[in-house]
């Protein structure tokens, strides 16, 4: 190893010389060809493993020789491992590449402990979770390179001179590109374009828009300010695999960003990332702007409803016998039943012993008439709170009832369905034949956020009905504002909830019902088809309508004449 080295190089516009003696850099200068602009740092030779002496002596050095701590800020690196994953050698390398040298790396693992140790020069930390990964980081700003993406070598260095320029700048974004098969970048790249328009187009959505739904090309593009998480809440997820989403939503929201057009970023196209970024998703998900669906959940609106409309709470009649129950749970702005629903009423009779039927708004006068022959129950007022919250007060109603305890089985399901095409008893006898001791279960599954029941359909028996973490579940249920909050608090929460609690579940099918082929659907002999998939077949070309209408048609011609009247009046 040599005494003393001299390295001059140049980096873009920056010409950098640096020295250092026994391979340590004790001296460095960057200056700016094109504006002549000149930097000296003195700082580094002090700053070793983090320990707090030498962090205050390069404090000290960086206020004596006059450089602001801004002008060169240090910056957390965050590499997430989800489950077992090792850590990409490509990315490690393109973070021990960076020409910006004053940085740590932060991974965060579920499996590991506390841990300091480097690589090279680099400070590694080793944190159990992402929470305390941010709390113990410390760098002034926080940036994210997931596990398999790797960074131009320049990507902090042009970060940081973003910082420098625009002081306070609280959030950084900067553009991506896809590497790997090519036919799986150029599909990406399609649907990425469509973001990137929001940013740079004339067709640019408001920045408030934006940041309360981040439509974000991907998280390793992201530099932010380590304050900004000191109001996030890092416990409404339920799934590791959406914690840094659930973040982003909360940050975006409350703080300016900047967008560099520069793709500083490699993303490796696969066959995950294009499930995860499928155009269908991707544009259900753009299709807030026009106040439409998100992943098939209504939008929260100011809904004003008819001024005759009225809320009731009313019971009909107490069945004889009380074993099997149901909770149904229901929204209409027009404050109405719709014909689909009475029938799905009827034909869930065939598997209960009554029904109690909450919606999530008033009524107009007449109506309860069509469904009193199916319910026991009725409750119709505005409660805000979803489907979940219509099972909650159900739930409720059923606990004051004097034949509680004689309920061995409850079904919670919705509105969301047309159904059922095939008889219940069906896919009851199923169940009822599996081999094993399952607590509760549902029709389909759903593992994008997680493995857990879709909330359309749950059964659940007496062990589970017994149990306080079920109750406490649907007694903690509450007005959400975000309706992603739904999804991960409600939806995915319930099973995950519920599994921790050492109760067994199942499905009847092992997949989802969203974008399900109405085909898959027939054969496996499903009961309910998604209505906001029928309206998307409605709503495609002459020909997908004929076919979709002769299929269900010869599987279910009564229910079909109630759907077609609906739809074709839409």
């Amino acid at each position: 190893m040599k005494l003393f080295e001299k390295i001059k190089k140049n980096i873009d516009i920056y010409l950098i010389r640096e020295f250092r003696i026994f391979g340590k850099s004790i001296f460095l200068s960057v200056k700016n060809t094109l504006s002549g602009d000149k930097r000296f740092y003195f700082w580094q030779k002090y700053y070793r493993k983090g320990l707090q002496t030498k962090e205050n002596n390069y404090k000290k050095t960086i206020a004596e020789n006059g450089i602001n701590d801004e002008d060169f800020p240090k910056i957390s690196v965050i590499v997430r491992f989800i489950g077992k994953n090792e850590l990409c050698e490509r990315t490690r390398l393109s973070l021990l590449k960076q020409t910006y040298r004053n940085f740590e790396v932060v991974l965060v693992n579920g499996g590991c402990k506390s841990d300091v140790f480097e690589w090279e020069d680099v400070i590694v930390r080793n944190e159990p979770a992402l929470d305390e990964g941010i709390r113990n980081s410390v760098g002034k700003y926080i940036a994210f390179c997931e596990n398999g993406d790797f960074w131009s070598q320049d990507h902090l260095q042009k970060k940081a001179e973003i910082i420098r320029k625009c002081r306070g700048s609280a959030i950084i974004v900067n553009d991506i590109e896809f590497y790997g098969d090519e036919n799986s970048c150029r599909y990406l790249n399609v649907i990425a374009d469509d973001c990137r328009s929001f940013f740079l187009g004339a067709d640019r959505i408001s920045d408030t828009l934006w940041k309360e739904h981040h439509f974000m090309l991907n998280l390793s593009c992201c530099t932010i300010k380590k304050d900004c998480f000191d109001t996030c809440n890092f416990q409404g997820v339920v799934h590791e695999s959406q914690i840094c989403q659930w973040l982003l939503r909360q940050v975006f929201n409350n703080n300016d960003f900047i967008y560099f057009n520069k793709k500083l970023t490699f993303v490796k196209a696969s066959e995950e990332k294009i499930k995860k970024w499928n155009a269908d998703y991707f544009y259900k998900k753009l299709s807030l702007v026009r106040g439409d669906y998100f992943l098939g959940y209504k939008i929260k609106t100011l809904v004003r409803f008819p001024d005759e409309s009225l809320n009731v709470k009313r019971e009909l009649k107490k069945p004889k016998i009380i074993k099997k129950l149901a909770i149904f749970a229901s929204y209409n702005e027009k404050c109405v039943i719709e014909d689909y629903i009475v029938y799905y009423l009827k034909g869930l009779c065939q598997v209960v012993d009554g029904i109690v039927f909450v919606m999530d708004n008033p009524v107009l006068p007449g109506e309860i008439d069509k469904i009193q022959k199916y319910v026991i129950y009725v409750q119709c007022e505005c409660h805000h709170e979803y489907d979940f919250g219509s099972y909650k007060r159900g739930w409720l109603y059923l606990k004051q009832t004097d034949f509680f305890n004689d309920i061995e089985e409850l079904i919670l399901c919705n509105d969301s369905c047309y159904g059922p095409f095939f008889p219940l008893e069906k896919v009851f006898g199923e169940m009822y034949a599996r081999k094993g001791d399952i607590d509760f279960w549902g029709i389909h599954r759903n593992s994008e956020i997680g493995d857990h029941i879709q909330s359309f359909f749950y059964v659940f028996r007496k062990s589970v009905l017994a149990s306080p973490v079920f109750d406490g579940f649907l007694l903690a249920v509450r007005e959400e504002i975000d309706v992603l909050d739904v999804v991960l608090n409600y939806e995915a929460g319930f099973t995950s909830v519920l599994e921790k609690a050492g109760f067994l579940w199942d499905t009847y099918v092992d997949y989802s019902i969203i974008n399900a082929s109405v085909e898959k659907l027939v054969d496996d002999v499903c009961p309910l088809i998604k209505v906001k998939d029928v309206k998307e077949i409605y709503g495609k070309s002459g020909r997908k309508i004929r076919k979709f209408r002769s299929l269900m048609n010869r599987v279910n011609p009564e229910l079909m004449k109630i759907v077609e009247k609906k739809e074709e009046h839409l």
